[in-house]
């Protein structure tokens, strides 16, 4: 939450296709009204029947938004025919990593597959959440962990980390060193070297 720049990524449902504006109205931690946010860039977009997702880029550093200061969102879209509608996003605050990290005392890691039963534990139990996306869990599911308890209240939102290894390789699972040396996928045409050369590895 460092960035002068934040995406704002929300979905509009809808009987009919139509084309939208998008404003945003935020309201500082101490005010008691909402006035203009900036968005920079396109904040003007088509909409399809049914589901439409939408991003937009909202400039908190031109907007004066310090650290650790609470903020009200209202995200507004307004059809050709005058028709607003409004979401709110209430006390989001922007801290520090550091900060961050000494919030939590209750955390999960859990790389299997994930069920609504689970989502939902996760969402209101803990603060932060570490998982594998290669176990199929979706975009939207992952939205869901992250906004917590309250979709509408920031502050109880659920920092979401996706599990990242560089020291393991899934596709040699319950492979044996033979098997590894007679699949293309890791000799290729045999013109790589043949010796680790890092310090107690030995030929291949």
């Amino acid at each position: 939450m460092d960035a002068s720049q934040i995406s704002l990524t929300f979905t509009y449902s809808s009987n009919k296709a139509a084309s939208y504006v998008v404003d945003l109205l935020i309201k500082p931690e101490g005010s008691t009204e909402y006035r203009k946010g900036t968005l920079d860039g396109n904040s003007s977009f088509e909409g399809k029947e049914g589901e439409s997702e939408f991003t937009v880029s909202w400039d908190k550093e031109k907007d004066a938004i310090k650290a650790d200061q609470w903020v009200d969102l209202r995200l507004t879209t307004t059809d050709k025919d005058g028709h607003t509608t409004s979401s709110d996003l209430n006390r989001l605050r922007f801290e520090s990593r550091e900060t961050i990290r000494n919030h939590f005392q209750d955390y999960l890691i859990y790389y299997g597959k994930w069920t609504d039963a689970l989502i939902d534990q996760a969402r209101q139990k803990y603060r932060l959440v570490i998982l594998d996306t290669r176990s199929g869990i979706s975009p939207k599911q992952i939205a869901k962990i992250r906004a917590g308890k309250d979709p509408r209240d920031a502050s109880d939102d659920v920092l979401v980390l996706a599990y990242v290894s560089i020291g393991e390789d899934l596709r040699t699972a319950r492979m044996s060193q033979d098997d590894m040396k007679k699949d293309a996928r890791f000799v290729l045409d045999g013109s790589g070297p043949s010796t680790d050369p890092r310090a107690g590895s030995r030929s291949i």
